[in-house]
């Protein structure tokens, strides 16, 4: 087994699996109206899945702590083509007053309600009917 092997086992076990489980929290919490609970899920697993992507792509996550707009903005440099320019309303998805997004507004506006800091609602927060679909 080489090591990079070993580094991409080590990074789905540790990183991409414990993210599914947030993931899938985080959908069932919006599903019940748990909005913060859904925002901190929602940061934590995308987290997880940029530093996994970068980890895979020989890159560091270190610098970026648990800032997932910064996480993002590095994963560009690696995989900047196939990352969508903006988060579009399916065709059928019926969602009144959806509001296009770029990928690092919807990660800003997300941080900003579901840091480590706002865990228990101290600050407020808001959420839109889309920020499931998007984090989807």
């Amino acid at each position: 087994m080489t090591i990079q092997i070993s580094k991409n086992d080590i990074t789905l076990e540790l990183f991409v699996r414990t993210a599914d489980d947030d993931y899938v929290t985080a959908r069932w919490c919006n599903m019940n109206e748990f909005d913060v609970t859904f925002l901190w899920l929602g940061v934590h697993s995308l987290e997880k899945y940029l530093k996994a992507a970068l980890l895979m792509n020989g890159q560091s996550a270190r610098k970026c702590n648990h800032d997932i707009s910064e996480l993002y903005k590095n994963l560009t440099g690696v995989a900047g083509e196939l990352l969508p320019d903006r988060l579009l309303q399916p065709e059928a998805l019926d969602i009144a007053n959806w509001s296009v997004r770029t990928p690092s507004e919807f990660l800003k506006h997300l941080l900003a309600n579901g840091n480590a800091d706002n865990r228990y609602g101290i600050y407020g927060y808001t959420t839109r009917g889309q920020d499931l679909h998007m984090l989807d």
